[in-house]
Order: C-alpha cells, then sequence, then structure tokens
C-alpha cells in the first residue's frame, strides 16, 4: 500500500469538516442555530474523539425578570428593616412616655405637698402672733381694768386726799381718757388680713401642662378646626374690651373687662414677684401704653451718642422686652 495516498477513515473526516464549514457559511446570521464541532478522527468512524458543542445564547428577557426581582427582594429587605427600627423605637417612646408621665404625676404631688407644707407652716406662724397678740391685747386690758378700780376707790376717799394726791389722781384719769381711743381700736381692729385676689389667682395659674405637640402648624387642620378658624375670623369684627391698669394696657375680642383685669392684676403680681415696681411700667409703655420708639444708630452721630446719660430708651426698652418675658412666660 502506497503511505502517501491517505486513508479511507481520513478521507471520511475532512469531507465532514468541509460539510460543516459549509453549513456554518449558509447559516451566518442564525447564531442560535448554527453550530461549531471540532472532530477528531471523525464524528462516525471508530475511535470518534468527544463532540465539543457550545451552549446558545442566553435570552436577555430572563436576565431582566432576574435582575427585576431581585432589586424588588432588597426594597422589601429594607423595608422590613425599617418597620423593625420603628417598631423598636416606638416600643422604646413608650416605655418613655409612660415613665415621664409617672415622673410628671409624682412631681405634681411633690410640688403640693410643698405649697400646703408651706401653707400650713404659714398658718402656724400666724396662729403664733394671733396668740401673742391677744395675750397682749388681754394684758392691756386688764391692766386698765385696774387701773380704774383703784381710782374708783380712790374716788371715794377724795375728801381726805391732800391736793397732791387729787392732782395725781386727775392725771390718772386723764390718762386713761387718751387712752380710750388706743382702747377702742383694739376692741374693733381685725387681726387677720390677707388678700384672697392674688392667692387665688396663683392658685389659679399653678403649674403648667405643656401640650403634647409644640408645633401644631405642620399638623394638618381637621373640617372642625377650619370652621372654628372661620368663626374666629368672622368674631373679629365683635366688640372690643379695652382696660389699663397700672400702665399696663389691654385689649381683647374674646376676653370681657372682668377676664382683662383679673389677668392685669395677675401680671401686676408677677412683676413684683420679680422685683419689678410698679413705677417702671409708664415709663417703658408711656402714659397711653404705647411702646417708646428706640432711636437707631443712623439717626446721631458718635459724639451725640456718647453724650446720652445712663441707658436712656435703651433701659426702658431693656425693661419692656423684660416684661415682656415674665408676662407671656
Amino acid at each position: 500500500m502506497n503511505a502517501n495516498k491517505p486513508s479511507t477513515r481520513a478521507a471520511r473526516a475532512n469531507a465532514e469538516k468541509i460539510e460543516v464549514v459549509q453549513t456554518a457559511r449558509r447559516g451566518r446570521g442564525r447564531p442560535a442555530q448554527a453550530k461549531v464541532q471540532q472532530v477528531n478522527g471523525g464524528a462516525r468512524g471508530r475511535g470518534a474523539g468527544a463532540a465539543a458543542i457550545v451552549p446558545p445564547a442566553k435570552d436577555t428577557k430572563v436576565d431582566v425578570v432576574v435582575s427585576a426581582d431581585t432589586s424588588k427582594q432588597k426594597s422589601l429587605n429594607r423595608e422590613t428593616k425599617s418597620l423593625q427600627k420603628l417598631s423598636a423605637a416606638l416600643e422604646r417612646s413608650k416605655r418613655l412616655f409612660v415613665d415621664q408621665m409617672a415622673a410628671s404625676k409624682d412631681r405634681l404631688r411633690a410640688a403640693y405637698v410643698e405649697i400646703t407644707t408651706s401653707l400650713e407652716d404659714r398658718r402656724r406662724k400666724l396662729e403664733e402672733e394671733l396668740e401673742n397678740c391677744e395675750q397682749e391685747g388681754t394684758e392691756f386690758l386688764t391692766s386698765r381694768s385696774n387701773k380704774i378700780n383703784e381710782l374708783k376707790a380712790l374716788c371715794k376717799k377724795a375728801e381726805s386726799l391732800s391736793d397732791k394726791a387729787l392732782v395725781q389722781f386727775r392725771e390718772d384719769i386723764r390718762k386713761l381718757e387718751l387712752e380710750q381711743r388706743a382702747e377702742s381700736k383694739l376692741a374693733t381692729g381685725i387681726r387677720f388680713e390677707w388678700e384672697p385676689d392674688q392667692l387665688l389667682s396663683l392658685a389659679k395659674s399653678f403649674g403648667n401642662v405643656p401640650p403634647l405637640f409644640s408645633n401644631r402648624s405642620n399638623i394638618p387642620p381637621t373640617s372642625a378646626v377650619q370652621a372654628n378658624g372661620s368663626s374666629h375670623q368672622e368674631s373679629k369684627s365683635s366688640k372690643l374690651h379695652e382696660i389699663s391698669l397700672g400702665g399696663i394696657a389691654m385689649q381683647s375680642d374674646s376676653l370681657d373687662a372682668k377676664q382683662l383685669l383679673e389677668l392685669t392684676r395677675h401680671i401686676q403680681h408677677t412683676l413684683r414677684r420679680h422685683g419689678i415696681p410698679d413705677d417702671i411700667l409708664p415709663k417703658v409703655s408711656g402714659e397711653h401704653g404705647v411702646l417708646p420708639t428706640r432711636r437707631t444708630s443712623g439717626t446721631a452721630g458718635t459724639g451725640r451718642r456718647r453724650r446720652g446719660r445712663g441707658g436712656g430708651t435703651s433701659d426702658l426698652h431693656s425693661s419692656y422686652l423684660m416684661i415682656h418675658a415674665l408676662v407671656f412666660w
């Protein structure tokens, strides 16, 4: 046999390679149907090698669906974690709210006990003063009674008294007559005085319970609130009550004159408790309750500002701000 002559098996393998190449050329543009085979020794012959087949390209629609599901799952995981955090924060807020309410009630009881204790101490002190007053008055009246009895006894012996004794007798009688006015005041005078308005106003204004939410503007109003707001705007044209007392001028269309008077007295008492005298109010608010305007820095020269004495209008303005803070505190 000639060695250069190709064998039948090799000829078949070459023919199959040519057929595969021609099939791939005819199927150009259809990558999903074209198959590339690597044949070692032929696919049909004996001892043929394993054929490696390239899988077709993946579908893009499946990839999109899988990525959408993954992002949705991640979003759900984030929302779940957010809900867990909110739930934990809510439980913590509940515990703190309960603790704070219990502490507030304890503070209220402690404040009430402190006030009642102070009132009891003051009551005992006033009772002691009344006891001393009663004892002193009783001693004064007893001494006068004894003196009058002595003079009555001397009056029966007036004929046998000397001139000097008669002069002393008459002086004692005149002294008793002069002390009779003090005796009348002692008998009719009120021994205990107090101002109920101030104490009762302080009792009514005792303590403060702030609202749960200090910023109410962010909460959308309901229909009832809107209706109340509209009715309040319509009621602005109602009667306006005005009162001026001790340099404090107040106007209101929702409070009557009596309520304005009580509020003004409460403001005056608050100012007195903070050490602000009443005579400063006319200086601050003026005769008609108008705040004096403060001079700006551009209306006067530097030398003119330096010649001012003390605080001037600046001090009055500071006093007004302090009064305003005390009133609305």
